[in-house]
C-alpha cells in the first residue's frame, strides 16, 4: 500500500514539473532549434590560396600569408595561376575549391557580390611598361607595331594592358604580340627566347623575340627589379597618369621617387609616373567567420608597412575594392582583434565563442526561469489546498450566521465529510505538509463547532 502510495505521489510530482518546465523546455528548443539552423561549423583548418604566376608579387604574399597563418594553426596551400581573371573565375566555380584569392581592381563586376566579398585592398600594382630601346619614348603609342609580351589569356596583366593601350589608339590583339608575361616574357625580351604565340600563326615557336613586355604586379615581383636593373632595358613612362586615372576608375596616380631603387646610383634620377591597379585579398561569402577575421589580421601584419607607392599605414584599406568588404573583416579593421583572441590561442578562442553562440540564448531562457519556476511551484502546490479552504469558511460562515436545522447540519456534515476526503487525496511534498494538515484541522473545527 505504502509502495502504491509513494509510486501516485512520484507520478504526481513528475507531471507537476512537467507542467511547469514544459513551456521552458519548449523555449529552450525553439532557441536551439534556431541556433542550429545559423550555426557555423567549426572553422577548417586549411584553405586553398590562388595566387598568380611563379616569382610575381602575389606568389610571393601568398608565401607570407602561409606562413602567418600557420602560427595560428591553419594550412595554407597555394595555387599558381595565370593572374587576376583566372583567380576571380575559379573563386566563382564551386568545383575549384579555392577560398581566398588576389585579384586586382578591375577584374570583379557588381554581379559578383553574390557569392564573393573583399578582405581589403592590400597593395598597389603599377602596370609596369619594360622595351628595349636606345632612348626613352614619351608614351605608349609609340609601341604601336612593336611585338610585345601582354600577359596570357585569363591575366589582369593582358586585361588591363588591352584597355590602356586601346586608350592610345593602339590594339595590342592585332598587333605582333606574345601571350605570356612574367619570367617567360623577361626572358623574351632580354634573351630574344621564349615561348608563345605570333600574331595569327596559332603555333608554338621555339625561339620567340619581343620588343616590350608587360606586367601588372608589385614592387616586390622578381622579374621587376630584375628588369629594373637591367641595362638596356627602359621603363615606359606615363606622364598622362592623370588622366588615365580619371578615364579608368580602378587606376590610381603612383609615383616612383628618386633613388627608390637605388640610393647609391640615385635611380631613377626623377620622379617616374605610372598607373597603378590595385590588389584586394578576396574571399567567397561562404568562408568561415573566424578564417575571415584571422585573414584580415594577417592582411594587416603583412601589408601594413611602407612600400615604393604607399606610407605604413594606408594598407591594408578598405576604400577603393571592387566589392563591398566583409562584414567580420570591416569589424576587425574598426574594432581590432576580438577579446578572446588577444588573450587566447586561436583554436581555444574559436571554441569558446561557438560555445557563447548556443549558452547565451539559453541563459536568457535559464535566468528567468531559475527565479520564476519555483515561485509558480510553491503557488501550484498550496493553490491545490486553499481551493478547499474557500468551501471550508463558507461552511463555518454558515454556521456562525444562524445554528442550522438538524436536516442542514446533516448537509453540512456531508460536505466536510467529502473535503475531509478530497484532503486525504492531496499529494503535496513534505514542505507543504503543514499547511495540508491545517486544513484537516480546520475542517474538523468547523464539524466540532457543530455539534456545539
Amino acid at each position: 500500500m505504502a509502495m502504491k502510495w509513494r509510486g501516485s505521489l512520484f507520478r504526481s510530482m513528475l507531471l507537476e514539473w512537467l507542467w511547469l518546465l514544459g513551456p521552458w523546455l519548449l523555449g529552450v528548443l525553439a532557441v536551439i532549434a534556431v541556433v542550429m539552423h545559423y550555426w557555423q561549423p567549426a572553422p577548417p583548418k586549411s584553405i586553398v590560396m590562388a595566387t598568380g604566376p611563379a616569382g610575381g608579387a602575389a606568389h610571393r604574399a601568398g608565401e607570407r600569408y602561409r606562413v602567418a597563418l600557420a602560427k595560428r594553426g591553419i594550412h595554407v596551400e597555394l595555387r599558381n595561376t595565370s593572374g587576376s581573371l583566372e583567380n576571380r573565375a575559379k573563386l566563382l566555380d564551386d568545383d575549384a575549391g579555392i577560398a581566398a584569392a588576389f585579384v586586382q581592381t578591375g577584374s570583379a563586376t557588381a554581379d559578383d557580390a553574390q557569392w564573393l566579398s573583399t578582405i581589403a585592398g592590400i597593395y598597389p600594382e603599377p602596370m609596369w611598361v619594360f622595351y628595349r630601346a636606345t632612348k626613352p619614348l614619351m608614351q605608349a603609342s609609340e609601341l604601336a607595331g612593336k611585338k610585345i609580351a601582354i600577359g596570357p589569356r585569363g591575366s589582369g596583366t593582358r586585361h588591363l594592358a588591352l584597355d590602356v593601350f586601346a586608350a592610345y589608339g593602339v590594339d595590342l590583339e592585332a598587333q605582333p604580340h606574345l601571350d605570356i608575361t612574367g619570367r617567360e616574357g623577361a626572358e623574351a625580351l632580354l634573351k630574344g627566347k621564349g615561348k608563345g604565340k605570333g600574331k595569327g600563326t596559332g603555333k608554338d615557336t621555339d625561339e620567340a623575340q619581343v620588343d616590350a613586355m608587360v606586367i601588372v604586379t608589385g614592387e616586390e615581383s622578381t622579374v621587376v627589379q630584375t628588369l629594373l636593373r637591367e641595362p638596356g632595358i627602359l621603363l615606359l613612362e606615363f606622364p598622362q597618369s592623370a588622366a588615365l586615372s580619371r578615364r579608368f576608375p580602378n587606376l590610381s596616380m603612383v609615383t616612383m621617387s628618386p633613388g627608390i631603387i637605388d640610393l647609391a646610383r640615385n635611380a631613377p634620377s626623377h620622379d617616374v609616373p605610372l598607373i597603378a591597379a590595385m590588389s584586394q585579398l578576396m574571399v567567397r561569402n561562404d568562408l568561415h567567420p573566424a578564417l575571415i577575421r584571422v585573414l584580415a589580421e594577417a592582411a594587416k601584419e603583412i601589408h601594413g608597412g611602407s612600400g615604393w607607392f604607399n606610407k605604413a599605414g594606408e594598407f591594408p584599406t578598405m576604400h577603393g575594392t571592387d566589392l563591398p568588404v566583409d562584414a567580420d573583416a570591416e569589424r576587425y579593421f574598426v574594432s581590432g582583434t576580438p577579446f578572446l583572441q588577444r588573450h587566447l590561442p586561436f583554436w581555444f578562442a574559436v571554441w569558446i565563442e561557438r560555445a557563447l553562440i548556443l549558452l547565451l540564448p539559453l541563459l536568457a531562457i535559464g535566468i528567468p526561469a531559475v527565479r520564476i519556476v519555483p515561485v509558480v511551484y510553491n503557488w501550484r502546490m498550496r493553490a491545490r489546498i486553499y481551493r478547499w479552504y474557500a468551501a471550508v469558511q463558507r461552511l463555518d460562515n454558515e454556521v456562525l450566521r444562524k445554528q442550522p436545522s438538524p436536516e442542514a447540519a446533516v448537509v453540512i456534515l456531508a460536505k466536510l465529510s467529502e473535503i475531509e476526503m478530497h484532503a486525504d487525496k492531496i499529494h503535496v511534498p513534505l514542505a507543504f505538509a503543514r499547511e495540508l494538515y491545517d486544513l484537516k484541522l480546520h475542517v474538523d473545527f468547523v464539524r466540532k463547532r457543530l455539534h456545539c
